[in-house]
């Protein structure tokens, strides 16, 4: 077991949370359930006050380390966890998401090739619905509005997460981190046809009046790499034309993966 293990990627998986009192136990419990053998767990909480330090308390032999202090948001909190962490693949595991089985990590891993990204599929909180990742040989216009990976479902090395997510993209820092690496600066990606988590649908990506912060976040990064007359010609493509794509790409990975599950 100790020879096995010494050859698989060392993965750190990563659960931020404050005052999530209801949903942290349910996380940590997936996280712990996994059967992948290389594995560290890393709980960084924002300060909670409502009891998530207490269910922390229950469950500390079980993980590799954890803190509770204040922080400036999520992302700001995530890249206190990536600090921490020694694996070669971070997963951010947040309160209020799980993992899809004890299986997950190992199903993933074990289908990929040392990609930068390893990304597989989630499945939405109480449905049955899937959020299928983006097929491998995207286009730019498939990606460029979003929704192309699941962050909860994401393997990602660590050299790529060195500097962190930028903090003032306060909503979809992590999706404009694949951008710029997988799409920017040619970071090698993976999609993998099995269910890595469940996702909350209730984060902030969710909440509302979210959809206005999202698309100027995007569109200030977009703005970053391209100049204004090329950038105007991307946000021209039409809302119509963009679900064809969503469609097209989702119906592919579908059919791959009910070939696995059936």
């Amino acid at each position: 077991m100790e020879q096995m293990t010494a050859t698989l990627p060392k993965v750190s998986v990563i659960t931020v949370c404050f005052n999530a009192v209801k949903d942290i136990e349910a996380t940590i419990q997936s996280v712990i359930s996994q059967t992948y053998p290389s594995l560290e767990y890393i709980v960084i909480d924002g300060g909670s006050t409502d009891g998530t330090v207490d269910i922390i308390h229950r469950y500390t032999d079980s993980l590799t380390l954890w803190i509770s202090e204040p922080d400036k948001g999520t992302y700001d909190a995530m890249n206190k966890g990536i600090c921490l962490a020694t694996g070669d693949y971070i997963n951010f595991m947040n309160s209020g998401d799980t993992f899809h089985s004890p299986e997950a990590i190992k199903a993933a891993i074990s289908q990929s090739n040392g990609e930068d990204y390893i990304v597989g599929i989630a499945q939405l909180k109480n449905s049955n619905a899937l959020w299928l990742p983006i097929r491998q040989d995207f286009t730019f216009s498939e990606v460029c509005r979003g929704g192309a990976v699941n962050h909860q479902s994401s393997f990602i090395r660590k050299s790529i997460l060195k500097d962190g997510y930028d903090i003032s993209a306060s909503i979809i820092a992590d999706e404009l981190l694949f951008l710029d690496k997988v799409v920017f600066h040619q970071a090698s990606y993976k999609p993998v046809n099995s269910i890595v988590s469940i996702y909350d649908t209730s984060g902030m990506s969710n909440l509302p009046n979210a959809s206005a912060k999202i698309e100027s976040q995007r569109k200030a990064f977009l703005m970053s790499k391209f100049p204004p007359r090329v950038l105007d010609d991307i946000l021209r493509l039409s809302p119509s034309k963009w679900h064809i794509y969503q469609r097209k790409a989702r119906h592919f990975l579908l059919r791959k993966m009910l070939r696995r599950y059936l």
